[in-house]
């Protein structure tokens, strides 16, 4: 069976690291995981390969603020100018840069909201219990790192290494069952046949052909970032740790399937900050020869 192997260069940021480098790995498999909801959506499979998709850096202006038909708020971002500025969910927004604030004056507003340049104060004027105030914060702006999505055909095989004592196999290339509380998991290093990856790839294996016997491999977990949020505190745990070593004693002509297991049940972790182990979630059969 085909798959695509899936390559996310950010050129500025989110690419792929160690945890030494890495600034943010929530951030990185949350990525990840939207790319496999877009792909999946726009039903793109492994025969529209290859494909490459570039996007240059972009400025933009986000105020934090969601409103309802009636410019009343519902809802706010945290940290962003709106939070900023003290803008509250259920106040009306009245008008913006003193502009008036309603339906034939929107698309007008937005756009200048757009090119609002840094540093500069945004006035928002809200309603408030019935009394009308005036609200401040200096204009933040964000830019999206430039990226390049590469979709390559790869046909989850490992690369043909002669092995003379027997081997085996390690693989990543099935997803394991996440109602299960296992997750994927990506390949780091594997010191017995010289494999390390690279800050930035752009190709990731993900069947490996391994020497009988036994085998370091350090693996990093992709736990999907919704099931992390669930328990307080597991976001910030996992910038740390990560990354795992595992070590496996490898029969010849076994596939080792791996998988991250995430102990979402707090009560079944010896240490509170081991909120996941790396483990062998499916064997199989596969000659060697």
């Amino acid at each position: 069976m085909n798959k695509f192997l899936l390559t996310l260069l950010f050129v500025q940021s989110l690419a792929w690291a160690s945890a030494a480098t890495e600034i943010d790995h929530e951030k990185r498999v949350d990525v990840l995981h939207e790319i496999r909801k877009a792909l999946i959506t726009a039903n793109v499979t492994a025969q529209d390969a290859p494909i490459m998709i570039a996007e240059p850096a972009r400025s933009f202006y986000h105020f934090g603020a969601v409103l309802d038909q009636d410019f009343k708020v519902v809802a706010l971002t945290p940290g962003s100018d709106a939070a900023k500025a003290d803008v509250r969910v259920g106040d009306m927004i009245k008008a913006i840069n003193h502009q008036e604030v309603n339906k034939s004056s929107l698309a007008d507003i937005l756009a200048q909201m757009n090119d609002l340049q840094e540093g500069t104060t945004l006035a928002i004027e809200v309603q408030r219990d019935n009394k009308l105030k005036t609200l401040q914060s200096p204009v933040t702006r964000k830019t999206l790192p430039g990226w390049r999505l590469e979709l390559v055909e790869d046909s989850g095989q490992a690369p043909d290494t002669p092995l003379t004592m027997g081997c085996g196999f390690v693989s990543v290339f099935y997803n394991p069952p996440i109602s299960m509380h296992r997750h994927t998991v990506m390949i780091n290093e594997i010191k017995d046949i010289g494999f390390k990856g690279k800050l930035t790839e752009t190709k990731r294996e993900q069947v490996f052909r391994l020497p009988a016997g036994e085998v370091e491999i350090v693996v990093q977990e992709l736990i999907s970032s919704d099931s992390i949020r669930r328990n307080r505190g597991d976001s910030r745990i996992r910038q740390y740790n990560s990354i795992k070593t595992m070590t496996l004693v490898v029969e010849p002509d076994k596939v080792y399937h791996l998988a991250a297991e995430y102990f979402s049940d707090r009560r079944e972790r010896e240490d509170a900050d081991d909120y996941w182990q790396p483990i062998v979630w499916k064997t199989t059969e596969r000659s060697c020869e």
